[in-house]
């Protein structure tokens, strides 16, 4: 009986949609806004309070209309990076991100799975019921707005500043990566000309420093100061971890690029079937005492080298000037193929997927956005059923391809959906043996 509810079903069927919204990056607008919205100017700290009020706000409101378990697990990699880059601890921050998504929930039919078996349970009692989308708002947001504010004032006080045990333990490689300032008619209003490294927000990115500067006319700045002006042309000599080197592409005045006359490449907007790859270069490759540009790196193995480590020393050099040696780590991007090709040659020792990093279908992320949006139209002006309405968006997202069958099978939490059944079964025997009812009167009279 439980898995038949009505509100179970439309449980698994929001986390499809959910997941749709993910797969195609449909909130990355949100985190650009967080990311400049949180931007340290002139190296002065972000405040707690703000930082929460520009996360909790939008995790409220997409929570409303999404499932919370998906929202959450969206937005989780996003605070602990703007963590890091204003330099306030994680564990300062995903408690109340929670918290902003259990209340966001609070504020439509929808938007927890709670809401929806607490009326299918009802349906069941009483034939005929129904309740409106945003109903249940009259009471959920008085109780969002007054919890926000409990946690922007207590949560600064009271909520330990712990690093993540990853964090302790790890010691993550250092790869070095050029990037070039673009110029002012390439960047338009993103231009990073005149503009000073602070104001460029390079000083703000979490484990990631310019080592140097080398200007178009020859000029090197060795450990340049955060007052550095930088100049369209300019080579910026970068050392970090991978986590680092893929945020700097969220930086829209600098090209990321293997060599002058080479393509732009986008960390942030890999395309088709490109894939992000650490390869470890091998002792015996023909590519040792080879300079990247000289082996023809990108057109041999169609792959682009945006970072190298080298264990123990830091090298400022142009990517593509690089003399490669046994035992380099090489951060490219690739066709997917590049990894069952080349993982037993003898030119790499080493072949991998760089980790949490997946290929974002980012042309479909208009048709998620619609699709969620006519679900919630179709539910509001009472069409269609919202389970029917969420079906109806799941088969649109897969029939246009923002995502396969087979990503929809995986995103549904079966954990979640067997605690939900299982409730219904001890609601049932709860009801039938009579302890609902006993335990009902003992509320009522302590209430009195």
């Amino acid at each position: 009986e439980g898995f038949a509810n009505i509100g179970m079903l439309t449980v698994a069927a929001l986390f499809a949609v959910a997941e749709g919204v993910r797969l195609t990056g449909a909130i990355e607008p949100l985190r650009h806004l967080l990311e400049r919205r949180l931007r340290s100017t002139e190296g002065r700290p972000v405040s707690i309070p703000k930082t929460l009020c520009w996360i909790m706000l939008p995790v409220a409101a997409l929570s409303a209309f999404l499932n919370n378990t998906p929202v959450v697990a969206m937005m989780i990699p996003l605070v602990q990076k703007l963590g890091q880059q204003v330099k306030i601890s994680p564990s300062k921050l995903l408690m109340p991100l929670s918290y902003a998504a259990i209340l966001g929930g609070t504020c439509t039919l929808i938007g927890t799975s709670t809401n929806l078996v607490v009326v299918g349970l009802v349906r069941q009692t009483i034939p005929g019921f129904s309740m409106g989308l945003f109903e249940i708002g009259k009471i959920g947001l008085p109780t969002l707005f007054a919890g926000m504010a409990y946690v922007w004032i207590f949560a600064g006080r009271f909520l330990p500043s712990r690093q993540t045990v990853n964090r302790v333990l790890a010691r993550p490689r250092e790869y070095i990566t050029c990037l070039f300032v673009k110029e002012a008619e390439q960047a338009g209003s993103n231009s990073l000309h005149n503009k000073s490294i602070v104001a460029a927000g390079l000083r703000s990115l979490p484990g990631l420093y310019i080592i140097q500067i080398e200007r178009a006319d020859g000029t090197v700045i060795t450990a340049p100061a955060p007052n550095t002006l930088l100049q369209e042309g300019d080579k910026l000599f970068f050392s970090g971890k991978v986590e680092s080197v893929l945020s700097l592409t969220s930086i829209r005045g600098l090209r990321l690029a293997e060599d002058d006359d080479e393509k732009e490449v986008d960390l942030n907007r890999l395309k088709g079937d490109d894939v992000l790859v650490e390869a470890v270069v091998a002792p015996h490759s023909a590519l040792v005492h080879r300079t990247i540009k000289a082996v023809k790196f990108r057109s041999r193995y169609n792959a682009a080298i945006i970072a190298v480590h080298r264990h123990g020393q830091r090298i400022n050099q142009k990517i593509g000037e690089i003399e490669l040696q046994a035992g380099d780590s090489l951060l490219l991007v690739s066709k997917r193929t590049f990894l069952t090709h080349h993982r037993d040659q003898e030119h790499f020792a080493l072949v991998s997927l760089v980790d949490g990093h997946e290929n974002i279908r980012w042309g479909k992320a208009p048709i998620a956005v619609l699709c969620t949006l006519l679900m919630v139209v179709l539910t509001v002006a009472e069409v269609i059923e919202l389970f029917t309405a969420a079906m109806f968006a799941i088969g649109i997202m897969v029939a246009l391809r923002c995502m396969s069958s087979k990503e929809v099978r995986e995103s549904i939490n079966l954990e979640v959906l067997l605690v939900i059944a299982a409730a219904f079964g001890i609601s049932n025997a709860l009801i039938n043996s009579g302890a609902a009812d006993l335990l009902a009167q003992a509320v009522i009279a302590i209430s009195k």
